[in-house]
């Protein structure tokens, strides 16, 4: 009996066995052109006359090898190759496959899973070509804008980065395309998070089974990388439970009220919205220094210094208050602290805050806008999965933006933007460094340690090429007066 997994694998099976066999064919192109063989090309998806055409040429080459008995030369090996490849080549119709394996399957259940197969086969097609389309898309150069901040103030430790950094004021090799994979690598990232959230889902709904159904995927996870995912052997990015409600199946990626739903839970994602809770007093007075010591903001209320948990430019949410200017903070302090509030909705990164402002680019501005999700994707052309990826890019820097401001404010290692090209090449060359012992040999006459470049007389080197001896230093020589070079121990001098 079919079903949608075994067609999908047995489709993918003959695909793979068939570009395999058309690769060997092209490599004896000359030997299968003289059996009258097909273009190889025709036989990635052959039809029932290509695939009789290279049987035929196959049985001829299998004519030659039997009457060349057990010798086997350079043109007989390429035949055999041929006869091998051309055995593996199968149809990849439905009808084909129907007919050669599942041919008890009643066909008003085959024709549903062909139906599933082919959408799933197609949008894998379609992740692909969408893929390709994006490495080939040219990369931004570089403006003076670009440029980092110079670093030039040394660390608690006493070291001073920025006397090594881009002394050659280039970026570094294969920078565009490092660049133009790296939302590839991303969106892997992304893509595995959500496989093992739906993953999580099907198997909640089929408890009660005694064998769940095979969930329909056009991915897969690997079971190695799943576990190393579900014990959390290292700090990850982690798909937070207002996305986990909007998509519970691969199918709502592309449904456009869920997508209108991921965008509006992208606004709050963007902004940092989380909640603060004031434990005692001492930490109420100083929230409400803070917001007295703020700024003026027509857009929020925008905190100052003052107070460990929110830190300067954040937006706080108080019922009631006043939002705007710095005349009406005091009052703004002064409802905050009447109300008692023990838990308060802060926006760490909000998009209009002074000192703290959310890191967007042009397309994560563009979800601010009034138009939908869908208007924005028809705007650009955009199919709703293709749309769906690039949300699911803005949810991947966001989240890692947020761990990293995380790490920052609780004192944990964090490199800047800046430094980590250069700390990564001088690690690097220090790897390289590493690989080589420092002695290498021992000296024949001695047997003292020999390190560094041979007949290089310095400080860093004491080895140099001499003629063979022996022990009381006398030089090995043959009775022609030549030199006994094999005689020597397997040591250098």
């Amino acid at each position: 009996m079919a079903t949608t997994a075994k067609l999908r694998h047995e489709f993918d099976k003959r695909t793979d066995n068939n570009f395999q066999a058309t690769e060997v064919l092209r490599n004896n192109e000359k030997l299968w052109k003289e059996m009258g063989g097909p273009n190889p090309d025709e036989l990635f998806d052959p039809s029932y006359q290509s695939l009789g055409e290279a049987q035929l040429a196959a049985n001829k080459l299998q004519i030659i090898l039997d009457k060349g008995g057990k010798d086997r030369d350079q043109l007989a090996q390429c035949a055999e190759e041929i006869v091998e490849a051309v055995s593996q080549i199968r149809l990849t119709g439905w009808e084909a496959i129907y007919r050669e394996r599942f041919s008890i399957t009643p066909m008003a259940a085959w024709d549903a899973i062909v139906r599933n197969t082919e959408a799933l086969i197609g949008r894998r097609d379609r992740e692909s070509e969408m893929r390709r389309k994006r490495l080939a898309e040219p990369q931004r150069e570089r403006r003076d804008g670009d440029q980092p901040d110079e670093q030039s103030e040394a660390d608690i430790f006493g070291t001073d980065f920025g006397k090594f950094e881009n002394i050659v004021g280039q970026r570094p090799f294969g920078w565009n395309k490092a660049v133009s994979r790296a939302s590839e690598i991303c969106l892997d990232e992304m893509r595995t998070l959500f496989e093992l959230h739906y993953e999580n889902v099907h198997v909640d709904a089929h408890r009660h089974c005694k064998k769940p159904p095979t969930r329909k995927s056009v991915y897969k996870v690997l079971p190695s990388c799943k576990k190393d995912y579900q014990r959390n052997l290292s700090v990850r990015l982690a798909v937070p439970r207002a996305v986990k409600e909007i998509f519970q199946q691969m199918h709502d990626e592309t449904n456009w009220g869920k997508l209108e739903q991921f965008r509006l839970v992208l606004q709050d994602i963007c902004q940092g919205t989380t909640e603060v809770h004031i434990a005692n007093q001492e930490e109420s007075e100083a929230l409400a220094t803070a917001i007295r010591s703020g700024p003026g903001n027509n857009h929020g209320i925008e905190v100052g210094d003052g107070f460990k948990k929110i830190p300067a430019g954040s937006f706080v949410e108080i019922p009631k208050a006043f939002k705007g200017r710095h005349s009406k903070l005091e009052t703004t302090a002064q409802i905050y602290e009447r109300s008692g509030l023990e838990k308060l909705t802060v926006l760490m990164r909000p998009l209009g805050s002074k000192r703290r402002p959310a890191m967007l680019d042009a397309f994560s501005k563009s979800l601010f806008g009034k138009s939908s999700a869908r208007e924005l994707a028809e705007k650009n052309g955009w199919a709703a999965d293709e749309m769906f990826n690039k949300m699911a890019l803005v949810l991947y820097d966001q989240l890692f933006l947020e761990l990293a401001d995380e790490w920052s404010r609780k004192g944990k290692a964090n490199l800047t933007s800046s430094d980590t090209n250069d700390l990564a090449r001088y690690f690097l060359i220090g790897m390289h460094i590493g690989q080589k012992p420092i002695f290498e040999n021992i000296c024949a006459n001695c047997g003292c340690f020999l390190s560094g470049i041979t007949n290089e007389s310095d400080g860093l080197s004491n080895k140099c090429s001499g003629l063979p001896r022996d022990k009381d230093g006398h030089p090995m020589q043959n009775d022609d007066g030549s030199y006994q070079v094999n005689a020597q121990p397997p040591t250098q001098s």
